[in-house]
């Protein structure tokens, strides 16, 4: 039973009236007519909420957002987007981790930026392929031309001399 703004504030200020919480009970089911009343437990919550936020309203209330207490929102404002994007520009090797220390900018929220809103800009045609000879990258020498001889025929058999 969710309980209203009126019960809690009447059970706050009794309680520092008498600072007991069994004549808060009391107290409670003589006012508000009922036989339910809040629990001592909860009672010391809404006790320390006050002394804590001077007020025994719900904090996480979706009209309340400035002191919204649960998870915080997406960090990717279009300021943040830019400076990523500006990086990417600068340095595009740079690992996610670099560029989150450089940032100021937590990993994960790069990674969502380089995924979610950088990833469609770029176009797949345009990306190099990784079996394309990268322009920074020294060619590994083939196999042939270290070995010239060129083994062919059935290996498995074993030589034979006509």
């Amino acid at each position: 039973m969710p309980w209203t703004v009126e019960e809690k504030t009447f059970c706050v200020d009794s309680y520092f009236e008498t600072k007991s919480m069994m004549t808060v009970q009391s107290r409670f089911k003589k006012k508000f007519n009922c036989r339910k009343y809040p629990d001592k437990k909860l009672m010391y919550r809404w006790v320390h909420k006050f002394r804590t936020y001077g007020t025994v309203l719900n904090l996480n209330a979706k009209g309340n957002r400035a002191t919204h207490s649960g998870r915080r929102r997406s960090s990717r404002s279009a300021a943040i987007i830019d400076a990523v994007r500006a990086s990417v520009l600068q340095n595009p090797h740079k690992s996610i981790r670099h560029r989150s220390k450089e940032l100021g900018i937590p990993r994960e929220t790069i990674r969502r930026i380089l995924v979610q809103d950088l990833q469609p800009e770029c176009d797949a045609h345009n990306r190099p392929s990784f079996m394309e000879k990268q322009p920074n990258v020294p060619s590994c020498p083939s196999t042939t031309e270290q070995h010239p001889t060129v083994i062919s025929g059935d290996t498995n058999q074993p030589d034979t001399q006509d």
